[in-house]
């Protein structure tokens, strides 16, 4: 079966985060209001890919959010969301990013890699 659009970030988005060490990943799922119905700590990398397809099929019939938050076991790497960003915003900090993901129109979410011990500013 071939994999849809959505599934690919998905996949990409796990695999940039596996890239920077994260091993483990708090689940969550929300409703359209924001209300919390699930939520699953330390799923395993291979875990979280693998549901991915059926995460993503349900989670837009049911008009849900899946919501990924990260554990890295190695403290040399700190993973940073930056939410709610404007366009302009996103443009100071993009460089910088992991990666950026347009989360709602207008709204973006940036994720920022930073070595511990790290002197930039």
């Amino acid at each position: 079966m071939e994999k849809s659009a959505r599934e690919e970030v998905a996949l990409a988005m796990v695999d940039l985060f596996a890239s920077v060490d994260a091993d483990r990943f708090y689940v969550t799922l929300t409703d359209i209001q924001g209300s919390k119905i699930r939520f699953r700590p330390n799923q395993m990398l291979q875990e979280v890919r693998h549901k991915i397809p059926q995460s993503l099929q349900l989670a837009q019939s049911e008009r849900h959010n899946i919501i990924l938050r990260l554990r890295v076991s190695d403290k040399s790497v700190f993973l940073v969301p930056l939410d709610d960003l404007k366009t302009g915003q996103l443009l100071k900090v993009e460089q910088a990013a992991l990666f950026s993901i347009e989360t709602s129109p207008g709204n973006f979410q940036a994720w920022l890699a930073i070595a511990s011990g790290s002197n930039n500013r």
